[in-house]
C-alpha cells in the first residue's frame, strides 16, 4: 500500500540519540544522506544537498509510517473483531423519513419562482384565471339546475286537495262533504285583485295585478303574522309574502315608489271594481295564498277573472247584494235561487214570470223583478247561491281543504275521485318539466369543465417540460418521488392562489350581480356552499391535473427523464 511505510521492513536503520538530538535514519539501499538541519524560533528548515524530493508527514499528507512488518490482509482482521450492531440500537425510535420540504418552504419557492416567470409565461396564467370563473359559472348554474325550491312551482296553497273532472254536478259537490271537509272551492282558487298605484298624479291610472291562491283565515292566526295584525272585517284580508314581492318586482309599483312590502299595509284593493278590501296583514308561510273571510269566496271568485276595469254589460249574472247602491228594485221581488231580476228598460220583452235563456245546473233563470240603474247595468242580478252553483258546472276543477288532509283524501278516493295533493303535484309536473333543463345544462357544465381542465393540463405540461433535466438530476441524486410532487404541489398552489382565486373572486361578484336580475336570477346560485365546492374544485383540478405530467415523466428512471424520453 503505496500510502504505508513499514519501518521494520527497510534494512538499515541509524539511531542517534545524543544530548538534545534524538534521530533514526531508515536507510533500503545504504545510499548516503546529506542534509542540513536547522532548528530556530520554533520553525525547522531542511537543506537537501542531493536535490532529493523532501516529503514532510503531517496531517494534510496521506504517507504513514508504521513500526511494524507488512501484513497481508486476511479474514482474520473481521473474525477477531467483536462488534454487535444491535447492541448500540435504540428500538424506541423509530425510523422514518424526513422530507427535505415543508409547506412554508414550498409556498414561498413556489411563489418566488411564479413571480420569476417571464413575460410568456405570466400570460399562460390567464388560462387558469379564465378556468377558474369557467368552474365557478358551471358549479353555480349546475346548483341552480337541481335546486328546486316552494316558490318555483307552488300556484296553489299547500294544504289544498285538488279535484280535476270533466263535469260536476251540483248534486255531486254537496255529495263530497263530510266531517274532515272545512270547504269546496270551485275552480282552482287562483284569483286575482287589482291595486291603484294612486298615490301621485302622475301614476293615478296605474294599476298593479296581484295574484294568489283563495284561502280561509282559519289557517292562519296571529302568531304568523310579521307585519299588520289579524282581519276584524270580512273586508280585510291576510297576503303571502310571496305574492307582494311578486308585486314589487313585477308592476310599476317600485317605480311609483313602493320600496317594501310593508307599504302595501291598509292599501285598498279590489275585485274588478266591485268590492273594495284592505290589506291588513302580511304573513311568510311560503305559500302564494291570499286569506279572506270564508263568507267573501263567491263574490271573489265570480269577480276576479276579469283583471282589467270592470264592465258591467260584459258580465252575464251578477249578485245583486254588490250592486244595492247602484240599482234600485222598481217591480217584483228580489231573486231567490235560479231567479234574476233584470234592467226595467228590457220589461216589454221580458215579463215577470218567464223565463231566460241562461241555465244553471239545467235550471233556467226565472224573472221575478226590474230593477232601474243610473249607470246603466244591464247584467242579469240573481242571489250568492245561485252564482255558487253557476261556478261549480262551469268549473272542471275543485279545491278541497280539511284539516285533515289524509283523511280527506281518503274519503274522496272511496267516492271514486282522482284526489290530489297540490303541492305535490305541482311539484312533480315541475321536477317533469325540469329534468329535460338539467340535463342539458349539466352536460353544458361538463363540457365547460372539461375545457378548463385541458387547459389547466396544458398550461402545467409546458411549464414542466421547461424543467425536466432539473427533475432529472434531483431523481439522480436520491430525491424521493414525494418530494418532487411537493416541490411542484407548491408552485401549483401558488399559481392557484395568485391567479384563479381572483378569477373566483371575480366570477362569484358576475353571478351575484345577475342573481339580482329577476328575469334570469333562477339561472345562477352564489351562496358560501357554490363558492366553497368551486374553491375546493379548483385547488382539486389544479393539483391533479398539474401533477399528472409530472407523474407521467417521474415514474421513469433518471437516465431516461435526463434522456428526456418524456418528450417522445
Amino acid at each position: 500500500m503505496d500510502g504505508k511505510i513499514y519501518l521494520k521492513d527497510i534494512k538499515n536503520k541509524v539511531s542517534i540519540n545524543k544530548d538534545n538530538l534524538d534521530i533514526n535514519y531508515f536507510n533500503d539501499n545504504n545510499e548516503k544522506l546529506k542534509i542540513n538541519i536547522v532548528i530556530k524560533n520554533g520553525n525547522i528548515y531542511i537543506e537537501n544537498k542531493d536535490n532529493r524530493k523532501i516529503e514532510i508527514i503531517g496531517e494534510d499528507n496521506t504517507i504513514e509510517l508504521v513500526d511494524d512488518h507488512y501484513k497481508k490482509i486476511n479474514k482474520s482482521i473481521y473474525e477477531d473483531y467483536k462488534f454487535d450492531f444491535t447492541d448500540i440500537i435504540n428500538t424506541n425510535i423509530k425510523e422514518k423519513y424526513s422530507s427535505i420540504f415543508n409547506v412554508l418552504t414550498l409556498l414561498l419557492t413556489g411563489f418566488k419562482r411564479v413571480l420569476s416567470y417571464g413575460f410568456i409565461k405570466k400570460l399562460l396564467l390567464l388560462g387558469f384565471f379564465a378556468a377558474s370563473m369557467f368552474i365557478t359559472f358551471a358549479v353555480s348554474s349546475t346548483f341552480a339546475s337541481i335546486d328546486i325550491r316552494d316558490e318555483d312551482f307552488i300556484k296553489y296553497n299547500r294544504n289544498y286537495l285538488e279535484v280535476k273532472k270533466n263535469k260536476i254536478t251540483i248534486d255531486e259537490y254537496n255529495s263530497y262533504f263530510n266531517e274532515y271537509i272545512d270547504y269546496i272551492l270551485p275552480g282552482n282558487s287562483i284569483v286575482n285583485f287589482t291595486i291603484p298605484i294612486s298615490d301621485y298624479y302622475q301614476t293615478i291610472n296605474i294599476t298593479a295585478n296581484m295574484k294568489g291562491s283563495l284561502s280561509s283565515l282559519d289557517m292562519i292566526s296571529e302568531k304568523d303574522i310579521i307585519s299588520g295584525n289579524m282581519p276584524s272585517s270580512s273586508d280585510e284580508i291576510v297576503v303571502d309574502k310571496s305574492i307582494l314581492e311578486d308585486v314589487l318586482n313585477n308592476s310599476e309599483a317600485k317605480p311609483a315608489g313602493y320600496l317594501s312590502i310593508e307599504e302595501f299595509l291598509n292599501k285598498s284593493i279590489n275585485v274588478s271594481e266591485v268590492k273594495n278590501y284592505k290589506i291588513v296583514g302580511i304573513v311568510n308561510l311560503k305559500s302564494p295564498s291570499i286569506y279572506t273571510n270564508k263568507s267573501e269566496f263567491i263574490t271573489i271568485i265570480n269577480n276576479s277573472s276579469k283583471v282589467d276595469s270592470y264592465d258591467m254589460t260584459e258580465k252575464r249574472i251578477q249578485d245583486y247584494k254588490l250592486l244595492e247602491d247602484k240599482v234600485t228594485l222598481t217591480k217584483g221581488n228580489l231573486p231567490k235561487d235560479y231567479e234574476v231580476i233584470i234592467n226595467e228598460d228590457f220589461k216589454d220583452n221580458y215579463k215577470i214570470g218567464t223565463y231566460i235563456d241562461e241555465k244553471i245546473n239545467d235550471n233556467k233563470l226565472k224573472i221575478v223583478g226590474y230593477f232601474h240603474s243610473d249607470e246603466g247595468i244591464n247584467t242579469y242580478l240573481t242571489n250568492e247561491n245561485t252564482i255558487k252553483y253557476d261556478l261549480i258546472i262551469n268549473n272542471s276543477d275543485l279545491m278541497i281543504y280539511g284539516i285533515d288532509k289524509e283523511k280527506v283524501k281518503k274519503t274522496l278516493e272511496e267516492k271514486g275521485l282522482n284526489v290530489m295533493d297540490s303541492y305535490e303535484s305541482a311539484r312533480t309536473e315541475y321536477i317533469s318539466i325540469k329534468k329535460s333543463s338539467i340535463k342539458s345544462q349539466l352536460i353544458f357544465s361538463a363540457i365547460i369543465l372539461s375545457i378548463s381542465l385541458i387547459e389547466i393540463f396544458l398550461i402545467v405540461r409546458s411549464s414542466f417540460l421547461s424543467r425536466v433535466k432539473e427533475v432529472g438530476i434531483l431523481r439522480a441524486i436520491g430525491l424521493k418521488k414525494i418530494d418532487i410532487y411537493k416541490m411542484f404541489s407548491g408552485e401549483i398552489l401558488a399559481i392557484t392562489i395568485l391567479s384563479s382565486i381572483p378569477g373566483l373572486i371575480l366570477m362569484s361578484y358576475i353571478l351575484k350581480e345577475l342573481s339580482n336580475i329577476n328575469m334570469i336570477s333562477r339561472m345562477f346560485i352564489i351562496d358560501y356552499k357554490v363558492v366553497i365546492i368551486s374553491l375546493i374544485l379548483i385547488f382539486g383540478f389544479n393539483l391533479l391535473f398539474g401533477l399528472l405530467p409530472v407523474f407521467t415523466t417521474i415514474r421513469k428512471r433518471p437516465a431516461r427523464i435526463l434522456s428526456r424520453t418524456d418528450l417522445e
